[in-house]
């Protein structure tokens, strides 16, 4: 039987499936009567769509281009809402349009259900709608309030300890007015505590309550809370010098830039590095020997033709003739023993492999189980896909044959990156991507907490991406929500240290890539830029002990 976070995901996944298929299947229609400009806004609030992409859509010239521009936004959005959002922004001027996504949800469980009217009377399916709305509504009321109190907490124990250090400090001559009022900032601040917290608390309780009470036989019960507080305060923690062996030491190379488009993954091989974009369909080269200077010529992948299995490309699924093509390069990756590169499509569910010195795609394979977005390469050489509206890391050979597939039972959204770590380990990267409900979890290759422990597992505020050290000594993660990379412990359980942040030039990283050879580490940021670093040990210098990028 599954747990009830699972069930509660995949319910969400379901609905929010079956409303993007509806709008696809009523492509034309909602192109021709929708404004963007009436959505956008509950988009951005929702963090659907980021604030930077608005201009972007609303600069074409006709409304319907700018729809048009806004749906694909949406498809290559991996928010497990995004649909349902949509469905709610487009509720109170296009009503008809809402009343005919319900009317198909109807449809499909048997036509015994009536729809959501324009006056927002809501049965069968569309209640159910509006019922799963109103539970994760009330889900992220109870975060935010749980956040609120460790936030409070860790405020409250600073303060006292600072009035903790003053009192020992202060001199047996001293008065005693001086300490009488220390003690009374003392009882000051637990009573400043406590008037806070407790309404907070209050609210938490009436929140879940509310949840509770929510009675829907085809709506699964609430999944079991996370230890936020606990992981908040890991992720919060700052280095105490405990013997932690970071690499701490970096230098800005050279800054990459030349596109304003964000950067969705980059690779080095032999000096050379490679770069794709968002909407493009071609891959950058830069060229190291030159400070990276950009090379005319880039390296195009084009849609699969459909041929038979066993040819050089696999059979991909058809998709709807009604949609614009866009580019869905969403990650790259260099392989060392192969001499190749590796990028994920997300569009075509597909993975390319780039022969880097003919400078084009060779071959390419399907992606059954869903959509590919992270890429990574094992020492071995074999590739693992990120699958990240299945919830599975899939590894496969250098030349596309499937090895094995780690359904991962904790995840909600995502995997959006992920690699082996240690003997029968995996650590990945899921949750929401730029918000504070993300997380870095450790799993073993049955797709459960790590050796049983739910204690390995990390909330963070937005990862998006990953690079692992040598040996395994520690991992890197582009946590986009604070604009900072972090370098995590294996065990999970040290501390968190930020090695970049808006004060070296990082606003929302959402690529890393950390080249073993040469020791260079690569930044890539929504707005388009690049960053490289040299890293160094904080006591050795560069390792020599890994050679692979």
């Amino acid at each position: 039987m599954e747990p009830p976070a699972t069930r509660t995901a995949m319910s969400v996944r379901r609905l929010n499936s079956a409303i993007r298929n509806k709008i696809v299947d009523m492509y034309k229609r909602f192109v021709s009567e929708v404004d963007p400009k009436d959505v956008l806004d509950l988009l951005i609030q929702k963090r659907i769509i980021p604030i930077e992409r608005k201009e972007e859509v609303m600069n074409h010239r006709t409304r319907q281009e700018r729809c048009r521009a806004l749906l694909d936004q949406l498809f290559i959005c991996s928010h497990r809402e995004a649909f349902i959002i949509l469905r709610e922004a487009i509720d109170e001027n296009y009503h008809w349009l809402v009343e005919s996504i319900d009317a198909s949800e109807t449809e499909e469980d048997g036509g015994d259900g009536d729809t959501v009217t324009g006056t927002g009377r809501n049965t069968g399916r569309g209640k159910d709608i509006d019922l799963e709305v109103k539970l994760r509504a009330a889900e992220k009321r109870i975060a935010e309030l749980e956040t609120e109190i460790v936030r409070y907490k860790i405020q409250n124990d600073e303060l006292i300890k600072q009035l903790l250090l003053l009192r020992s400090s202060c001199d047996a001559g001293k008065s005693s007015s001086t300490l009488d009022d220390v003690d009374t900032s003392y009882e000051t601040i637990h009573e400043t505590s406590d008037r806070r917290i407790k309404p907070i608390k209050t609210g938490v309780a009436v929140n879940s309550a509310t949840a509770a009470s929510v009675d829907s036989p085809s709506l699964p019960s609430l999944p079991p809370g996370r230890p936020k507080g606990t992981a908040e305060e890991k992720a919060e923690a700052k280095d105490n010098g405990s013997g932690a062996t970071f690499p701490v030491c970096l230098s800005l190379l050279n800054t990459v830039g030349g596109s304003t488009a964000a950067v969705r993954g980059m690779a080095m091989l032999d000096s050379v590095l490679y770069v794709v974009r968002f909407g493009s369909a071609a891959v950058e080269i830069y060229d190291g020997k030159e400070r990276f200077k950009k090379c005319k010529k880039t390296i195009s992948i084009i849609t699969p033709p459909e041929l038979k299995d066993g040819t050089r490309f696999h059979r991909r699924r058809k998709r709807n003739d009604n949609i614009r093509s866009s580019s869905g390069l969403q990650d790259i990756a260099s392989c060392h023993l192969n001499r190749c590169l590796y990028v994920s499509d997300w569009q075509n569910r597909c993975v390319h492999r780039i022969d880097p010195v003919r400078r084009e795609a060779v071959r390419c394979w399907a992606v059954e189980s869903g959509e590919p977005w992270g890429l990574s390469v094992t020492e071995d050489g074999s590739v693992v896909v990120s699958v990240g509206d299945a919830g599975e890391l899939c590894e496969y050979t250098g030349e596309g044959k499937l090895l094995r597939t780690v359904a991962l039972k904790m995840v909600e959204d995502g995997p959006w990156h992920g690699f082996p770590f240690g003997q029968d380990a995996w650590i990945f990267c899921h949750g929401e991507r730029y918000g504070a409900g993300g997380f870095v979890s450790v799993a073993d290759p049955e797709g459960n907490y790590f050796g049983g422990a739910k204690d390995k597992e990390l909330l963070m505020h937005g990862p998006s991406h990953m690079a692992v050290l040598p040996d395994n000594r520690g991992v890197l993660v582009a946590e986009s929500e604070k604009n900072r990379v972090v370098v995590l412990e294996r065990s999970l359980v040290g501390p968190v240290r930020e090695i970049l942040n808006p004060d070296s030039g990082v606003t929302m990283p959402v690529r890393l890539h950390y080249c073993r050879s040469s020791h260079l580490l690569c930044v890539g940021l929504q707005n388009g830029s690049i960053l490289i670093y040299q890293m160094k040990s904080a006591v050795n210098g560069p390792s020599n002990s890994v050679s692979q990028c």
